[in-house]
């Protein structure tokens, strides 16, 4: 039944029961809910609380129940903390703003825990989408829709007024966003266009059940339509639900071009709705029936060609496809009978023009040329076929379909992700014939070292447990041990099942422990036990691939390694493996940030022993600090791109929340302190943006001087931009600014070079970039170059100290920055080799406050390039491998080719997030390739290009987004 209320309303319930669940301490709640009205969707999303609701008024036939108070919510006879919990979902918006500071103190006082407010704030962009939207209305029903008419005439909320209020209060609080202004507005469009039909009323549960259920949770594209303001005493839980809200953006990203296709569904619906509002209105705009009747006609032709096919699919489109043509046919009819209004023609051509608007958007022919895809989306998300997917996209593989297609029946959406790779996932599962190939190769392996795998188990699920230790059993690889530690688990069904496997198979060992060690002294305890090579770590309710430990051995006789691990993905309630972490190969800087290796990790026992495997006092981040410190121990660390571990989700565990474990953030922070310390690197850690993520700050030895090398060509308003930024906004001072004037022509640009205080260097030769900034180097005084482009603009104040940071350190040979177009959309977060056939912008065109992939955007990272836009490095280092390459790259490319000879002499590239600038990429000179230079890319560098370590071969080349290469 939730999945059926209407989608603004589901957006405000749901939140309410998530965060109140999330925090929730009590078995049953105390509820007031004010401006309910008579809907009671509270009760629905919270059955087991006890929910009053208040309003102003109050229906006749509910003001007997002892659950309905009427009253004013700015004066509530009510005593204080009277309720647990005050809930205003569609309250601030209608009253007055005189009233509002008021209407926060009453419900903060009637509170014992806290309250949640949800309500549009007056932006500009949300002032015109519900003008646009008031217009809509009135122009299908001839009348203003009442609520958004009273958001006008109470003014909505100013949100700085709101903290204001708030902060002078002492009220503690967090704020977030939620929905989509873009999509708000289309799907309260769609909802007015269907409500004028009968027959397309019932449309509006369809529409309302696909957002709920597949938009919903990743609906946090800014800039959204509603924000929440969450009050609570407890400022603990207000941080854990402020860590919860940024887990949930990381999986925010709504791929609009397939959001943008779904929605031209509104056109269909136009088209078969256009004959009622014709019926309602033509009798006043009698003038424009014969244009209509002649665009109508063409129309019956479109839809007689694509009847036939259409009508053997879906009943429900052939039968409304049949009342259009009936409908047109009385349009003619109607045009003699309305004859006698045509005098009210006159006063109505505000009306009129509105109506010709819709028209227009009706008979537009881009809704008929998508109407295969139309049907193709909508049959898969109201009928539920999931099983045309693997059709759809072999269609797309084998026939070519452009890429507007692709996008749309590739990446439908999330859901549709996760179906399509559990599909894959299980195709890759080896077969009999394969796994007695690989039995055979295993007997000609030269090392066939014994794996220990190590478990913790405490009151462990019977089932789950069993199936974690199958996935061991199961193994193609058949020299290993299972070591198992019991951590006094208080049911005694486990130790049961722990004893009956350890008599099946001799290779599983079992401890139980006198006391509870917790997850940390229990692996240690389990480790006890272990007489191998090596050692892996299970958790207790996770699974292996059948081929898990065969890949670990075979990496170990072709290499050696001291640590291996794997990529891994995660298995929902329903058995469904999702979410695919396709992880890169060793990265020292991205695990600083957060420890990414996690599962499947497979370690050299001698190592592990000499360090003492596990710390005892960090829980929760006790496998990152093992990996940080075994990595100080050795240098060979093996990746396997490919998942040999099950992480299963369940509301206990990290895979399913990171805030079951909060501590675990609090004692990562001392773990990566830690090994600071350990390291003798003078910085400061603290938490990230998502949980269980770092930010690591460097202590600048020495401001060194850095020579920022800025090649231009006219366009000062673009250098006069940059060098403004750079001078009024940088905290990092020790800088020089070398303009590199190559041939500038106008009499402004003249004026401003002569007048500017840094050095010009005048170089009146063809354009050539990698000769102007070699050229450049030869005057700079600078320890550090860094090379920066005219149309570049400063963000960040920090942005140089951050980059400084890094490149002091001797490893690093050179530091990137995170660009942003001017819409603040992501222009570029590090290259990716590959990408297009040479290389990409990694996270191109994510939104400028998405985490990205895995969180990534918020990490400090290695790559292998960095864009020249932006880009530091050591002069000395610049020097040694000869600077940029001035014959065979003159215009593109010289950015990659000049990092990848830095990553040939062995050092890092690193791009710090806090780096944030503006790029108007390429407003100077515009987008050049020339074919040599893409040869000789290809030629030099191609034997990388498609194995970039900072990437993972299962992630896509054909874009930017990190999609799957399923």
């Amino acid at each position: 039944m939730m999945e059926k209320i209407p989608f603004d309303q589901y957006q405000r319930y749901k939140h309410v029961a998530e965060i109140i669940n999330l925090v929730r301490e009590k078995e049953k709640y105390c509820i007031l809910e004010v401006g309910a009205n008579e809907h009671r969707n509270l009760e629905h999303f919270l059955p087991n609380d006890q929910i009053t609701y208040l309003d102003i008024e109050v229906p006749k036939h509910l003001k007997d129940e002892s659950n309905y108070i009427q009253a004013d919510a700015t004066d509530m006879p009510l005593k204080d903390k009277t309720f647990d919990f005050v809930i205003a979902l569609d309250v601030f918006e209608h009253i007055s703003n005189t009233k509002r500071e008021k209407f926060i103190t009453e419900i903060k006082r009637v509170a014992r825990e806290g309250f949640i407010i949800a309500a549009p704030f007056n932006t500009e962009g949300v002032e015109k989408a519900e003008i646009r939207l008031n217009e809509y209305h009135k122009a299908l029903y001839g009348e203003n829709f009442r609520w958004l008419e009273e958001h006008r005439q109470n003014s909505l909320p100013q949100f700085n007024d709101t903290l204001k209020i708030l902060r002078e209060n002492s009220i503690n609080f967090i704020e977030f966003e939620h929905g989509s202004l873009f999509l708000w507005e289309k799907l309260m469009r769609l909802h007015f266009l269907v409500a004028s039909s009968n027959k397309l009323k019932n449309y509006r549960f369809v529409i309302d059940e696909f957002y709920n259920k597949y938009i919903y949770e990743r609906d946090y594209s800014v800039p959204c339509y509603r924000k929440f303001i969450v009050s609570l005493k407890s400022a603990e839980k207000l941080e854990i639900i402020r860590s919860n809200i940024t887990i949930r953006k990381n999986n925010s990203v709504i791929d609009s071009d397939i959001i943008n296709k779904l929605l031209d569904l509104e056109n269909s619906i136009k088209d078969l709705n256009l004959i009622e509002i014709q019926n309602q209105q033509c009798s006043t705009y009698d003038k424009l029936w014969s244009s209509i009747i002649n665009e109508q006609k063409i129309g019956i032709q479109q839809i007689q060609e694509i009847y036939n096919w259409v009508s053997q699919h879906t009943q429900d489109i052939q039968n409304l496809i049949e009342d259009r043509v009936n409908l047109l046919k009385q349009v003619e009819k109607l045009t003699v009978e309305n004859q006698h209004l045509r005098q009210q023609i006159e006063d109505k051509d505000t009306h009129i023009r509105n109506i010709e608007a819709i028209n227009q958007a009706i008979v537009n022919t881009k809704g008929w040329k998508y109407l295969e895809i139309i049907r193709r989306v909508r049959n898969f998300f109201l009928l539920n076929k999931w099983n045309s997917i693997p059709k759809v996209v072999n269609r797309i593989k084998t026939k070519g379909l452009r890429e507007t297609v692709n996008l749309i029946e590739k990446k439908i959406n999330y859901e549709n992700n996760d179906y399509n790779y559990d599909k894959w996932i299980r195709s890759q599962i080896p077969s009999n014939s394969v796994i007695n190939e690989i039995k055979v190769e295993i007997e000609q392996f030269s090392q066939k070292p014994i794996i220990s795998i190590v478990m913790p188990t405490y009151n462990t699920d019977k089932n789950l447990l069993a199936k974690a230790i199958d996935s061991v059993r199961n193994q193609i690889y058949p020299y290993w041990e299972l070591c198992i530690c019991d951590d006094c688990s208080s049911n005694k069904e486990v130790w049961e099942l722990l004893e009956e496997y350890a008599k099946k198979d001799k290779r599983i060992k079992i401890v139980r422990a006198k006391n509870n060690l917790r997850i940390a002294g229990a692996t240690n305890k389990a480790i006890e036990l272990a007489s191998g090579d090596y050692v892996g770590f299970l958790d207790h309710d996770d699974e292996l691939t059948i081929d898990a430990l065969y890949e670990v051995a075979k990496v170990i006789n072709e290499c050696n390694p001291d640590m291996i691990y794997s990529d891994e993905d995660k298995i929902d309630e329903n058995g469904i493996y999702c979410e695919p972490f396709f992880k890169p190969d060793w990265s020292p800087d991205y695990i600083l940030s957060v420890n990414y290796i996690c599962h499947f990790a497979v370690y050299r026992k001698s190592i592990g022993d000499e360090l003492g495997w596990l710390r005892t006092d960090i829980e929760g981040s006790q496998d990152h600090d093992l990996v940080l410190r075994f990595t100080e121990r050795t240098e060979k660390v093996k990746h396997i791109p490919k998942v040999l571990y099950h992480w299963r989700k369940i509301p206990t565990s990290t895979a399913q929340n990171g805030n079951s474990k909060h501590y675990a953030w609090e004692n990562g922070v001392k773990v990566v302190q830690d090994a600071l310390n350990r390291r003798n690197i003078a910085g400061r850690v603290t938490k990230g943006k998502s949980f269980g993520h770092y930010e690591v700050r460097r202590k600048i030895d020495e401001e060194k001087l850095v020579s920022i090398i800025i090649p231009m060509r006219d366009k000062v308003e673009l250098i006069r931009t940059c060098i403004d930024s750079i001078e009024k906004k940088t905290t990092y001072k020790n800088y020089e600014i070398i303009i590199i004037d190559n041939g500038s022509k106008e009499q402004e640009t003249l004026e401003y070079l002569s007048a500017t205080k840094h050095r010009v260097l005048r170089l009146d030769v063809p354009f050539n970039y990698s000769y102007l900034n070699n050229r450049a180097v030869e005057y700079a005084q600078g320890e550090y170059i860094l090379f920066l482009n005219n149309d570049v603009e400063v963000i960040e104040p920090e942005w140089l100290t951050v980059m400084v940071e890094h490149i002091q350190r001797k490893e690093v040979g050179a530091v990137g920055a995170k660009l942003y177009y001017t819409d603040g959309r992501i222009q570029h977060a590090g290259i990716i080799l590959g990408i297009g056939g040479i290389a990409g912008h990694s996270h191109k065109y994510f939104q400028g406050d998405s985490l990205g992939y895995f969180s990534m955007l918020t990490d400090t990272r290695n790559f292998s390039a960095v864009t020249g836009a932006c880009l530091l490095t050591k002069k000395y280092l610049f020097n040694e491998i000869g600077g940029f390459n001035e014959k065979d790259l003159a215009v593109a490319f010289n950015d990659v080719d000049l990092c990848l000879r830095i990553r040939e002499k062995g050092y890092l590239i690193v791009l710090p997030p806090k780096a944030e600038l503006f790029h108007h990429e390429s407003v100077s000179r515009g987008h050049s390739l020339d074919i040599k230079e893409v040869k000789y890319m290809k030629q030099r560098w191609g034997h990388i290009l498609d194995k970039d370590p900072y990437y993972n071969p299962n992630l896509t080349l054909e874009k930017e987004d990190f999609s799957l290469n399923i």
